[in-house]
């Protein structure tokens, strides 16, 4: 049966555990989750409405599988090539003043330093590899096992170039990226650009040929015409992965580390947090609970950081997605709008030297 093995490394440091959350340790299902998550995002900008919220999850189940109708997944994962790696915290400085000493990324990571959380790959890049194959079965042709296989891997790669693995990956934490692959029964001219060996001139041109390519490949594997995604007229209730809805922008400045750019945006961010929005509720936008807001209801932030690394550096991916807010049953000053989402254009639009790569 088809597969491929990315061999990947990790770029910042990757919290990720099993039942025991202070031990660190390398797990297929948080890939999965990423691999779920986005393959939700990327074809919910065709089905996002109420109205035909019902096909997407029967598709999604249909290739990565449910515990109803569909049983097990279509797609297998396995993380192989596991080297010895020692879990360490990462260093963070509580300092609220957020001068240039690392307090940056103790504002981003913060919640991982309560929970005395140790990390993967904080002092020096981990290097693993993760297998994506198809699930033999004798039902299913080597054309249909090659089509599964190529949706899978299209959605990984927005899960590998925009997204992250584990905890506080909106916020910078797991980053990884492919530095080589192996495919069996599958041409590598059929799979998106991977390795960013780019330099700072061409970068952004590079990730907006490579977000249309993959998006393109997905949903002609899927036989679903990209001219035909529907008007989102509402906040949809899932992340969507639509330029109504979703804008990704590249800051063009080279960072020599992930530490130097994380602890730039790190900030960047709770400066702006802390002095541009005097209002707390106004703050709700960038995700719940929110002291003393709304401590109860949960959602991720549609904010996102984002770091990558490239021929000559690092640099960082900002994002906002706008999808709706779970009803508020706490405070009834939290109403979060479209309107509600321009406060996070704001802090993007704050930097001099951006520019939008969808």
């Amino acid at each position: 049966m088809p597969s491929i093995t990315f061999e990947l490394e990790t770029v910042t440091p990757l919290f990720l555990a099993g039942a025991d959350q202070t031990a660190a340790e390398l797990r297929p299902p948080a890939f999965r989750g990423a691999l779920r998550y986005w393959f939700r995002a990327l074809i919910g900008g065709y089905y996002w409405d109420n109205s035909t919220l019902q096909k997407l999850r029967e598709v999604e189940s249909s290739l990565l599988g449910d515990t109803n109708t569909y049983g097990s997944s279509k797609i297998i994962l396995r993380i192989i090539n596991t080297p010895e790696f020692k879990p360490l915290p990462v260093p963070m400085i509580q300092d609220r003043q957020r001068k240039k000493d690392g307090s940056g990324i103790g504002y981003l990571f913060f919640s991982m330093d309560m929970q005395n959380r140790k990390a993967i790959g904080v002092n020096q890049a981990v290097k693993f590899s993760l297998k994506i194959s198809t699930r033999l079965n004798p039902n299913i042709s080597k054309e249909e096992a090659e089509k599964n296989l190529l949706i899978a891997v299209n959605c990984f790669w927005f899960a590998i170039i925009l997204g992250g693995i584990g905890s506080r990956e909106r916020r910078g934490a797991g980053s990884l990226r492919v530095i080589e692959i192996q495919s069996q029964d599958i041409e590598n001219q059929q799979l998106p650009l991977f390795i960013l060996n780019k330099n700072q001139d061409i970068l952004s041109q590079s990730l907006k040929n490579q977000i249309q390519k993959a998006r393109i490949n997905l949903f002609q594997t899927l036989e679903i015409d990209l001219a035909n995604l529907s008007k989102i007229t509402q906040l949809p209730d899932l992340e969507t992965f639509n330029k109504q809805t979703m804008a990704i922008y590249l800051i063009n400045d080279k960072f020599d580390s992930w530490r130097e750019a994380l602890d730039f945006i790190g900030q960047q961010y709770g400066n702006f947090r802390s002095e541009e929005i005097p209002k707390i509720r106004k703050r709700a936008v960038f995700g719940l609970p929110l002291k003393p807001v709304d401590e109860i209801n949960r959602r991720s932030s549609p904010f996102r950081i984002k770091i990558i690394k490239s021929l000559d550096g690092f640099y960082i991916l900002l994002m906002r997605l706008m999808a709706s807010f779970p009803p508020n049953q706490t405070n009834q000053n939290v109403n979060i709008q479209p309107s509600s989402f321009k406060v996070i254009d704001e802090f993007i639009n704050s930097f001099e030297y951006i520019e939008r790569i969808f």
